[in-house]
């Protein structure tokens, strides 16, 4: 079976540096983005070889892009998107303040508006297989205490 090409955002910590080192562990490569691309690079010291660390900041409209472009001259594609980056808001609809609202919306757009769009048109004639996609489950379902980070996923 060959590697797969991991795009994993917010990889510089959590959740997605663990899923960035358990997919280079397994033989995979990882394009792992962060806002902080020192702090990313702190997080893996091993398999360095089928790393790509790039600066991504969600409120760029340019940066999905560039990343997406970045990963398929590397790598060649992209099979597994993982869109960990943002910031949560959580709360009752009515008691959510507003810039807190408009911050988690800004930072945290939809994936497939984003990183799934771009990363797919410029893939497209690349993949031989199937495009994955590892979501919150807050982008598919959501409770009254979360309505607000799911209006964003």
């Amino acid at each position: 079976m060959s590697n797969k090409t991991w795009s994993i955002t917010g990889a510089a910590r959590g959740l997605g540096a663990q899923i960035a080192q358990a997919a280079l562990a397994a033989g995979d490569n990882v394009v792992a983005t962060a806002r902080n691309v020192e702090a990313a690079r702190g997080a893996f010291t091993e398999h360095t070889e089928r790393l790509l660390i790039l600066p991504l900041d969600m409120t760029d409209p340019a940066g999905p892009q560039a990343v997406a472009e970045a990963a398929i001259e590397r790598f060649g594609t992209v099979d597994v998107l993982v869109n960990n980056a943002g910031y949560g808001q959580l709360g009752i609809h009515v008691t959510v303040v507003e810039p807190g609202y408009q911050l988690a919306n800004a930072q945290t757009p939809p994936l497939h508006l984003l990183i799934g769009s771009d990363a797919v048109s410029i893939a497209r004639q690349e993949l031989t297989e199937r495009l994955s996609e590892i979501a919150a489950w807050e982008s598919l379902s959501t409770s009254t205490d979360h309505d607000d980070v799911a209006s964003n996923r």
